[in-house]
């Protein structure tokens, strides 16, 4: 007689596929007689369990085969139409189911299709187990149909809403977890939203042609509004001055050097304008010489420290300037080779910069340098085997994040100068990475949408948080502290989608908070361009 033997359905960080594609099978022919309440079409642990670790269509065929002999429920009707309908998303990753089959739930109560005062017994336990998974998840706060856009009362124009952007841009403020600010270039509008119910508390329309911002605290803020750099404050939804000069047209790089003063690229590119924010002058100028034309610029996150790269001279330098001294400090570059100053990045404190390099000759992948700025030393050198196409450093985490054409995300060691990990998941390279204001955190997603979705890791342990991919491509996006929300602005939506992370050890420490004035919340303010002359 065989020897009935019990497995992990979970071998270390693999899942038993051979348990989970026959177990079921095996079930249905021993107790064809006596099946009641089969487990592996109901118990909810062992559907997610079959979807992470087989896939959907093996789960949907247990169905079927169990159908055949028990009578069919409002449950099985329901989970069917689920996996059928969001197979795609499951199939790619099958870790986002509880986030997944929440906001399918929730569809469907916000449009009167059910409601949780007469819902099947199993479909409100379900529902309440993906409202507070059994494990890590990102689960919407509230849902949307994006067919509620201004646009969409013609199912003609289907195929337009879907690439009309209503967000540019979704930015933090600084000293507070519950508030983020967003432009929309389309509508000239900057809004201020709760993360905690992803409402808006502000409105200022009537901006003109905004397309980036920087917040000074958190109620200013500085705006590039078409080639002009104009402050607003958020919180009494006005005006209140707009700084000397023009930008540069395809170069209008700025970064906050204090609360009072900016450093911007000038209009020629050739040198740097300290500005003060309140009165709008120039205080003084950064030059490294004569016809030499910058095209980046990096502003440390305390503001102490300037980087800029120098397109004139060969091979193309990294300029580092103390803004505090006002000073030039080095001069920065390697024989032969070039920077690609758009793919760089800077730590808080200033005191490293990593920065993507290649050489001038050679076919070779790209290579990624980082400079010791308190010496002017080349510090570390990463040379990986596919071109780098993202880039991010962490200061906390002391590491450097990079993206390859590989879909493969790296995270360097900046002490040991080993590889720390290799996160592997996406489907395509990964060019926008975000990390939160803890530095142990850090969001990817490729926002050309040929991988729609997101992607959380925890840089300290290498593993994957959480994962979530949404209905059409991606904008604009942001993570607050700890990773706790997600807010998205999707192509074809007019409202931020706001994710909450839930799971085991999560525990929501942003209280209530007021923004501002208690008079002003919610309010639309309607700006007149005769303001700002």
């Amino acid at each position: 007689m065989a020897r009935l033997v019990s497995q992990d359905t979970l071998l270390g960080k693999c899942y038993n596929r051979r348990k989970l594609d026959e177990l079921p099978y095996h079930y249905f022919h021993l107790n064809e007689r006596d099946l009641e309440d089969p487990p592996y079409i109901y118990d909810f642990s062992w559907i997610y369990d079959k979807v992470c670790g087989s896939n959907c269509f093996k789960l949907l065929e247990d169905i079927y085969m169990y159908k055949i002999i028990i009578k069919p429920t409002d449950f099985l009707e329901l989970l069917v139409n689920f996996l059928e309908t969001r197979s795609n998303i499951l199939n790619y990753d099958g870790r986002q189911f509880y986030g997944c089959f929440y906001s399918y739930i929730k569809e469907k109560i916000l449009k009167g299709e059910m409601s949780t005062n007469n819902m099947d017994k199993r479909i409100l336990e379900a529902y309440k187990i993906a409202e507070n998974p059994p494990v890590l998840s990102l689960v919407p706060i509230r849902y949307y149909d994006n067919f509620n856009s201004d646009d969409s009362s013609s199912s003609d124009n289907t195929k337009s809403i879907f690439k009309e952007i209503n967000f540019n841009l979704v930015v933090r403020l600084p000293e507070t977890d519950n508030f983020i600010v967003s432009i929309s270039t389309n509508k000239e509008d900057i809004s201020v939203w709760n993360v905690r119910t992803c409402e808006k508390v502000r409105t200022l329309k009537g901006v003109s042609f905004p397309t980036n911002l920087i917040p000074i605290d958190q109620y200013k803020c500085v705006v590039l509004c078409k080639r002009e750099l104009r402050i607003y404050d958020l919180n009494l939804g006005k005006f209140l001055t707009k700084l000397k000069g023009v930008m540069n047209q395809k170069m209008p790089y700025f970064g906050l050097h204090d609360q009072s003063h900016l450093v911007a690229l000038s209009r020629n590119r050739m040198y740097v304008n300290l500005m003060n924010l309140d009165s709008g002058d120039c205080v003084t100028t950064f030059k490294a010489g004569e016809d030499r034309f910058l095209n980046s610029l990096l502003v440390s996150g305390d503001g102490r420290i300037l980087v800029c790269g120098d397109e004139t001279q060969k091979p193309f330098p990294l300029l580092v300037w103390n803004l505090q001294s006002k000073k030039l400090l080095y001069d920065l570059r390697i024989p032969h080779h070039d920077f690609i100053t758009s793919l760089s990045a800077i730590t808080h404190e200033g005191h490293y910069v990593c920065c993507v390099c290649y050489e001038i000759d050679e076919p070779n992948p790209n290579f990624i340098v980082v400079y010791d700025l308190q010496s002017g030393t080349l510090f570390k050198k990463w040379k990986p085997s596919y071109n780098t196409v993202s880039l991010e450093i962490s200061s906390p985490g002391s590491c450097v994040i990079s993206g390859l054409e590989d879909a493969r995300i790296l995270v360097w060691d900046l002490i040991t100068g080993n590889c720390r990990w290799c996160l592997i998941g996406h489907t395509a390279p990964v060019n926008l990475l975000r990390l939160d204001p803890t530095g142990s955190l850090c969001l990817s997603t490729d926002s050309e949408g040929r991988d729609r979705s997101i992607r959380i890791w925890d840089l300290n342990k290498g593993d994957l948080v959480a994962v979530y991919t949404p209905p059409t491509n991606i904008s604009a996006c942001e993570i607050t502290r700890n990773g706790q929300h997600i807010l998205l602005g999707l192509e074809g939506f007019s409202e931020l989608i706001g994710l909450q992370l839930k799971g085991p050890g999560i525990t929501n420490t942003s209280s209530e908070k007021l923004y501002g004035l208690t008079e002003n919340a919610g309010k639309v303010f309607e700006l007149k361009e005769s303001d700002v002359c």
